[in-house]
């Protein structure tokens, strides 16, 4: 990754990237739209969670093992925009209903301003280990398919998944690591990754080419776009003593991340039952949230904690609003880093396209094979 295309710039939440009504740039530009967040109940899944809310969201899945941590969420959520429905939980099969948060309360991400927005339908959904196939299953099959093909699936798949949950549980070097602990690491942060960007495009597959979905648009072939941001870390290209585990798990996201955008990201496919077939596309990108003093980095020594843990988790939520957004087409498939200045980084879309750039590569390597 070239640090000469563009030098760290925030460290905070800034103007171009801000979602906060009335003022901010993104406010609105979630409108509408459905968002899944994993790991959504601290730190930066939380602030993921709460721009999409205050950007226009129409309704959030806060994914995650512990629902303690997913309702606070959602109790924050419900200080900053007013809550729509009554079901807030549902986990291990089960609905527990609540009334929706709301009242006179009034913010925005970090404190910022006063503005409010409306009718936000925020679901806990609680008791996920994103590493258990049986775990993600369930919650794809339960909540998200067809209209009407069964009782449980009540819901279009979510038009952006956000993968964020992860771990670092290995902290020493190779030689003297737990391999259970290291081997963690990679089941959570790449093989939890892969199971739920799997199971999101295939549910986007089921819903979009079924036939009921295509004769309430008319019987028309209609072009459906999703999208997948998933959590990276500068530990992908950059060496950190005692975290190969961790590194390893990320460096692999960035090419999963490739490889997801170049299948997923231009082609026609079908359904699962062979009926009619939409457009369907889904766009990936992976993002390094930026050095955040989060739970996960409580391992790292203190001095290593204050050089770099310098930033605020409302950077790299704002910048997921942005990369959400068809401006940011032209960065799918690659790594994007959030303390870059976004508007700066699209003036640089050509020379990014041109070279190949925010792409992992062996440096001193150059492809010989033929384009396929």
């Amino acid at each position: 990754m070239s640090s000469s295309l563009l030098q760290p710039s925030h460290h905070d939440l800034y103007p171009f990237i801000d979602p906060c009504p009335p003022c901010g740039q993104l406010a609105s530009s979630a409108k509408g739209k459905s968002v899944l967040i994993t790991g959504a109940g601290s730190g930066i899944g939380r602030a993921i969670a709460e721009a999409f809310a205050l950007a226009g969201g129409e309704r959030l899945f806060l994914v995650g093992r512990r629902e303690a941590g997913l309702r606070e969420t959602r109790e924050r959520i419900g200080e900053k925009v007013e809550l729509v429905g009554d079901v807030s939980v549902v986990g291990y099969g089960e609905e527990r209903r609540c009334g929706a948060l709301g009242g006179d309360r009034a913010g925005g991400i970090g404190g910022r301003g006063s503005g409010r927005r409306d009718g936000c339908e925020v679901l806990v959904v609680s008791g996920v280990d994103i590493s258990k196939g049986e775990d993600v299953e369930r919650m794809f099959t339960s909540y998200f398919g067809s209209d009407g093909s069964s009782e449980g699936k009540r819901f279009p798949p979510p038009d952006i998944l956000v993968s964020n949950a992860g771990t670092s549980c290995a902290t020493e070097n190779i030689a003297d690591s737990d391999p259970d602990m290291w081997w963690r690491d990679i089941e959570v942060n790449l093989k939890g990754t892969y199971l739920v960007a799997k199971r999101y495009i295939r549910a986007f597959r089921e819903y979009y080419g079924s036939t009921n979905v295509a004769e309430g648009q008319g019987g028309t072939q209609s072009k459906v776009e999703g999208r997948i941001i998933k959590v990276s870390s500068n530990a992908s290209w950059r060496y950190v003593p005692g975290r190969s585990s961790y590194a390893a798990s990320k460096l692999a996201i960035n090419s999963l991340t490739e490889y997801l955008d170049g299948e997923e990201g231009g082609g026609t496919v079908g359904s699962t039952t062979g009926h009619s077939r939409n457009k369907v596309t889904i766009r990936s990108v992976a993002l390094h949230p930026g050095g955040v003093n989060t739970d996960l980095a409580a391992t790292l020594p203190e001095t290593v904690r204050k050089r770099i843990l310098i930033d605020k988790p409302e950077l790299a939520a704002g910048t997921c609003v942005y990369l959400s957004l068809p401006r940011a087409d032209f960065l799918m498939g690659w790594f994007v880093n959030c303390t870059w200045d976004m508007e700066e980084l699209e003036k640089h879309r050509e020379t990014v396209e041109s070279q190949d750039l925010l792409k992992s590569k062996v440096v001193g390597m150059f492809d010989t094979l033929p384009a396929p």
